[in-house]
């Protein structure tokens, strides 16, 4: 008995069957009408029979059409199931992270995506973002303000510049920030003090 029903997907496919029939058989009519011409429907009566033929084989089509239906659970995904990382690879993966925004820099790009550290690394974005959530519990995005921050931290302590105005410039310029207003908020949110106030309050290092 089970296998009487086993064959469900020529079942599923029998509307689309259906369809395809119709077509086939609108399509070899209206060639035939057309072989025929309009000179041979003149007659009084005749004339309505191509149109009652065509208006009878586009409703079928069409009522055949509104009436399919594919159960939702013979539908797939497309998308890879990607398995979670275990602990050891969590670590090693956050190594890499740091190792590459620290010493290529890439937050230094305003345009930087998740998708551009996953390939730095050689990884993809869904490892690379469960990573950061669970070793620091901040989002990618939260991650790389950090290290925008850090690194306006050291521009802001260095004694390369005469003014203030130009080191607090370049501390937003040079680390990524977009907008001026993204920067003070980012900075006195992380550090409590705004770009001057820290400026001032930390004597500049020696320049190399």
């Amino acid at each position: 008995m089970d296998d009487a029903y086993s064959d469900d997907r020529s079942y599923l496919l029998h509307p689309l069957y259906l369809i395809q029939h119709f077509l086939g058989v609108t399509a070899g009519i209206s060639m035939l009408l057309n072989l025929l011409g309009r000179d041979f429907f003149a007659a009084n009566m005749m004339v309505t029979i191509p149109a009652v033929l065509m208006s009878v084989l586009l409703y079928g089509l069409g009522y055949v059409a509104a009436h399919t239906t594919i159960p939702r659970e013979t539908i797939t995904s497309e998308e890879p199931q990607i398995q979670e990382p275990t602990p050891e690879e969590t670590d090693e993966l956050m190594m890499q992270i740091g190792a590459v925004l620290r010493e290529q820099k890439l937050f230094v790009s305003p345009e930087l995506t998740i998708q551009d550290l996953a390939t730095a690394i050689h990884s993809n974005r869904t490892y690379v973002s469960q990573c950061i959530n669970r070793r620091t519990g901040l989002s990618f995005s939260q991650l790389v303000t950090r290290y925008r921050v850090e690194n306006a931290e050291l521009i802001l302590r260095s004694e390369n510049y005469s003014s203030d105005h130009e080191a607090i410039t370049d501390a937003m310029e040079l680390s990524g920030f977009n907008s001026d207003k993204t920067f003070y908020r980012a900075f006195k949110e992380i550090t409590g003090t705004t770009p001057l106030q820290y400026r001032k309050q930390n004597a500049p290092e020696q320049a190399l």
